[in-house]
């Protein structure tokens, strides 16, 4: 009768605890010789029922390691993140382990009257002061994710091949080309921005992403990846820098290939001690004045198109809009050059790496102070400040600079400059800016992958590593 007591108040309050309802369930499926039992502990302990109605002993933190929580909710981890949850039995426990303990805090606790756990004590990742320093050392959408992204994105394809686009496409196919290139972008920020805004985020950006959402077989393939590619394209801008140099000055060293080892590897070591001397902050404060830098070379660059003419080198002006040349420049004149005959797809491939470099913000999303909105808000600003600057470069060499020029002159807008000699300091700023974020952004990555120990052979080169 007190057993059926016991039920009947547990159904007449449906605000009752999860303990009380898995208790229940419990059971309901005990042997009827355990029924005395039950009853005598329930004659015993009346009072525990209110207690466990007011504050009840289950305890919904997650006993997993803050990268093992699940994105919605820890109690409900999907079947792909079971990957990631390394202790399943003590998050959800079996049915048969409740049956076996006879209730869920003595799953978790061992022993129900214990309230003063590990498992109840904050852990000390989530202590306010931690939380303030660590908020205080993260980066906001327009520093941690636009600023990077416009690094990444601006780069020598815009500062030596727009003229030459125009020339070989025409303004207007030149116009399509940039668009058909930043929706790639944008389908992909969309894409990553319905990721990211459907959890948490932790470090690892694009593979933590992917890992959580398609599991780790995909997530480790692209994590490793695009780690490895971070560090190759490192290497790629520096010998961009190099060749720079090199064609500037000539050969001081013996020969031009050797000049472009010794100074790509000079800037290399340059930007390493950078990275570990001052870490992230002193890497994002060069970062802004290397972005400032950029910035103003661009400003230069309109200024200079309102009233710059020098026919030597085919610049006439802001009257070309007037006098024919724009309409002359709308349409394409691909030409041959070494045997290459050049069309739109050609083109096409050749101004596309302009508008890649998406992912510079998203790679250190454990520098942000919230990825869900840094990550979609800055990428999506970044496209659309970089488009719009080509598109209006585009139009402005299309009307100012003739034809000819443009397809031979490829430092055609160091002369549209008011002031040729900072264009060349742009350059180098564009190629270091954008070594210096693959160079930071390859190690986030891949320390991830480390942590969540999908490739074990790799553990040693991180050390050991925390969750």
């Amino acid at each position: 009768l007190q057993f059926c007591t016991l039920k009947k108040s547990m159904h007449t309050k449906p605000d009752s605890s999860l303990l009380f309802n898995v208790n229940r369930q419990i059971t309901q499926e005990i042997e009827p010789n355990e029924v005395h039992r039950i009853e005598i502990e329930t004659n015993t302990s009346s009072d525990n029922v209110s207690q466990h109605s007011e504050s009840p002993k289950f305890n919904y933190h997650s006993t997993l390691h803050k990268r093992q929580q699940s994105w919605v909710d820890p109690l409900e981890p999907r079947i792909q993140d079971t990957f990631y949850h390394k202790n399943l039995d003590t998050l959800r426990p079996r049915y048969s382990l409740l049956l076996k303990h006879g209730s869920v805090d003595a799953v978790f606790n061992g022993n129900t009257s214990n309230t003063n756990t590990s498992r109840s004590r904050s852990p000390s990742w989530e202590t306010e002061e931690y939380k303030f320093q660590q908020e205080a050392n993260k980066f906001g959408t327009f520093k941690g994710v636009t600023a990077r992204c416009l690094l990444n994105i601006f780069g020598v394809i815009m500062f030596l091949r727009m003229g030459w686009m125009v020339g070989q496409s025409g303004i207007l196919l030149s116009i399509i080309i940039i668009l058909l290139c930043s929706s790639v972008t944008f389908i992909t920020t969309l894409s990553m921005s319905a990721i990211a805004t459907n959890g948490k985020i932790e470090g690892g950006g694009l593979y933590f992403m992917i890992s959580r959402s398609l599991g780790p077989s995909f997530g480790g393939t692209v994590g490793l990846l695009f780690g490895v590619g971070n560090a190759i394209a490192t290497s790629m801008y520096l010998i961009g820098f190099a060749e720079v140099i090199v064609d500037i000055n000539g050969p001081i060293f013996g020969n031009k290939l050797m000049d472009v080892r010794i100074w790509s590897n000079i800037a290399l070591l340059f930007e390493t001690i950078v990275a570990l001397s001052g870490g992230m902050k002193l890497v994002m404060r060069s970062s802004m004045i290397l972005l400032g830098f950029i910035i103003t070379v661009i400003a230069l660059i309109y200024v200079g198109s309102l009233y710059q003419i020098d026919e030597n080198v085919g610049i006439i002006g802001l009257k070309g809009f007037q006098s024919g040349n724009f309409n002359a420049n709308m349409n394409p004149n691909f030409t041959e050059s070494e045997g290459i005959k050049y069309d739109f797809f050609k083109v096409l491939a050749i101004f596309f790496p302009a508008t890649t470099g998406i992912m510079a913000g998203s790679s250190i999303s454990s520098q942000l102070k919230n990825p869900s909105i840094n990550i979609p808000k800055g990428t999506l600003s970044a496209i659309g400040i970089t488009t719009f600057v080509y598109l209006t470069l585009v139009v402005i060499l299309g009307g100012i600079v003739l034809r000819i020029n443009l397809i031979k002159n490829q430092l055609i807008l160091q002369s549209i400059s008011v002031y040729g000699p900072l264009f060349l300091g742009g350059v180098f700023a564009a190629t270091l800016s954008a070594a210096m974020t693959s160079l930071t952004s390859a190690p986030s990555i891949l320390k991830a992958v480390v942590d969540d120990k999908i490739v074990p052979i790799l553990t040693p080169i991180c050390g050991k590593t925390t969750t």
